[in-house]
């Protein structure tokens, strides 16, 4: 009489199944294992995926998009379990079972291949929806959404252009036949321990060491002054044993960068065309203080300044009083290499100690200077 079936009613609890850690039951949660792919996208597979509708005509709860009769009833969709584990992908942690979790292989959020993204849990789910504040791009109660801008019907990239996640949902080869959560392709070739380096005079010298599960092709490496564009600087092509620790070592000729701080990555080459990349590695230059030779010194009227330049630049040379006060101030271009510059007609300023200060790229050099009568 209360509306239950006979066995459900007669149930001491109804035993709602909870497969993630937070306080939504999976059909109040639209990600119910928390890897940050809504379950509207896990639940079907990717070729056979359709974009959710806002219409249920028969209202029966089953919007019309997935329902397949006109009236009260229907299937919905039928839960896809891509490795056929027996657990539906939905609450499939690793759903290719390669070895790698959903979380890492669904949320590549800078698109750049390399698994370098937070994809910790906040803990917070502001809308209360199930999907995690790291993963949500709609935290609004009043429009909650399971969608990828980049999963649309037939498992095409144009999805939702006002989705419910962050979710990339990524295909890394455009070659391979699923996307990145679904394909055992994705498995990374090696194993990075460790990229390091260190400046040796005008190189630097780079060090990491590998355990290749597939063959390698090559490693290219790539350096940056910003730690945003990258460029290749060379190649190693040493031959990589499998399944074995091995150490590679990459030497990087430095001698024209003018930063004080350059960036590098190794990315890995399989011989099937997969690609991936190491840490990055921060290497911060240690530059020769610039020295300054001053002649003659003591002088009575005119003197000749000697010093390197590392590359080519503007200096600004000042002469300062023993009161701090800057008497003279000059500009003037210099190149890569040896350079001199000459001061004239210093007698028209009283004998005593003064200090020459010379500013090239940003270090300034102070030496004293003796001016006689």
């Amino acid at each position: 009489s209360n509306g239950w079936a006979t066995a459900v009613s007669s149930l001491l609890a109804l035993n709602l199944r909870f497969t993630d850690a937070d306080p939504y039951p999976d059909y109040l949660d639209i990600d119910s294992d928390d890897d940050g792919i809504p379950d509207n996208i896990e639940g079907m597979s990717t070729a056979g995926y359709i974009l959710p509708g806002t219409t249920d005509t028969d209202g029966d709860g089953i919007v019309n998009t997935y329902d397949n009769i006109v009236g009260f009833g229907g299937s919905g969709i039928f839960v896809y379990d891509h490795d056929a584990d027996g657990t539906p992908d939905y609450r499939d942690l690793d759903t290719d079972a390669d070895g790698q979790p959903d979380v890492v292989e669904g949320n590549d959020f800078n698109l750049n291949g390399i698994a370098d993204d937070n994809v910790t849990l906040t803990g917070l789910d502001t809308d209360g929806d199930g999907l995690d504040n790291r993963f949500d791009s709609l935290n609004s109660v009043i429009n909650i959404k399971g969608t990828s801008y980049r999963m649309g019907t037939g498992g095409s990239f144009a999805g939702d252009p006002s989705p419910g996640s962050r979710t990339t949902v990524q295909r890394k080869l455009g070659a391979q036949p699923n996307r990145d959560w679904r394909y055992v392709g994705v498995v990374l070739p090696v194993e990075f321990l460790k990229l390091s380096g260190e400046q040796q005079g005008d190189n630097v010298r780079l060090n990491w060491t590998v355990i290749a599960s597939k063959e390698i092709d090559r490693f290219e490496v790539e350096r940056s002054l910003d730690n945003i564009g990258y460029l290749k600087r060379g190649s190693v092509t040493d031959a990589v044993a499998l399944n074995a620790p091995q150490d590679l070592l990459y030497n990087d000729d430095i001698s024209n960068i003018g930063k004080d701080v350059i960036y590098y990555r190794i990315k890995v080459i399989s011989k099937a065309g997969e690609e991936q990349y190491s840490n990055v590695l921060v290497i911060r230059l240690r530059k020769a203080k610039t020295a300054i030779t001053i002649m003659p010194n003591p002088t009575r009227d005119n003197v000749m300044l000697v010093f390197l330049a590392e590359k080519d630049a503007e200096v600004t040379v000042r002469l300062v009083d023993r009161t701090g006060k800057t008497v003279l101030s000059q500009k003037q271009p210099v190149q890569r290499g040896s350079n001199s510059l000459q001061l004239k007609n210093l007698d028209r300023y009283p004998a005593g100690m003064y200090v020459i200060q010379v500013l090239m790229n940003g270090e300034l050099v102070s030496e004293k200077l003796i001016l006689t009568k």
